[in-house]
């Protein structure tokens, strides 16, 4: 599940550090996870500089790693509790784990209390919130993107016209010219014409 990644960018956060030195803990505030467990999407039209959207990674491991005994306060999710102990749903040192390694693992449900679920399933219900969050800040961001493009084709669309009008123009003024000068030339071819006939 923590390899599980969209368009290369991994979807989960496991560590605060990127060199993996510092577990994540949910709902942390003491933690400084901006820096690496934030994907920023440049959202303006020229897609190398500009507006970001932050999109924070979802912190699933340690969502579902919760202490038994403040069931409040989550734990970071640890390569130690991928022991059958902990993948089985049972206490270890007092910290429960919904992650499994193998969908054949089995959670002993007498071993759970109603307010560790419940604290499971508060904390899946703020990842969704975020997650929904970020969706809606990148829908207005492709909103806003697809205006642009639209006002960019429409001024391009006015720059075109306005260039076949001024071409036009300039065709018929110099089919004016053209007219003007065969006349003028076949007016000029007349004139021997009228002084020979003065002399006959």
């Amino acid at each position: 599940m923590g390899a599980l990644k969209f368009n290369g960018v991994s979807l989960f956060a496991s560590t605060t550090t990127r060199d993996g030195s510092t577990n994540a803990v949910f709902n942390n505030l003491n933690q400084d996870l901006a820096l690496d467990n934030t994907v920023d999407v440049i959202v303006s039209s020229e897609g190398n500089a500009g507006p970001k959207v932050s999109v924070n990674k979802s912190m699933l491991f340690s969502a579902l790693t919760i202490t038994t005994n403040n069931v409040s306060v989550s734990a970071a999710y640890t390569n130690a509790l991928n022991g059958s102990m902990a993948n089985q749903g049972e206490s270890n040192s007092g910290v429960m784990t919904f992650i499994a390694d193998s969908a054949t693992t089995t959670i002993n449900l007498t071993d759970i209390s109603v307010g560790v679920f419940t604290q499971a399933v508060q904390n899946i219900a703020t990842l969704r919130a975020d997650n929904g969050a970020s969706m809606s800040r990148l829908r207005f961001a492709s909103d806003e993107m697809a205006r642009q493009q639209s006002n960019l084709e429409a001024a391009n669309g006015r720059i075109i016209d306005v260039d076949i009008a001024a071409e036009s123009t300039r065709l018929a003024k110099y089919n004016v010219l053209v007219q003007a000068s065969a006349s003028m030339l076949a007016q000029a071819n007349t004139q021997p014409d009228i002084a020979l006939m003065l002399l006959r």
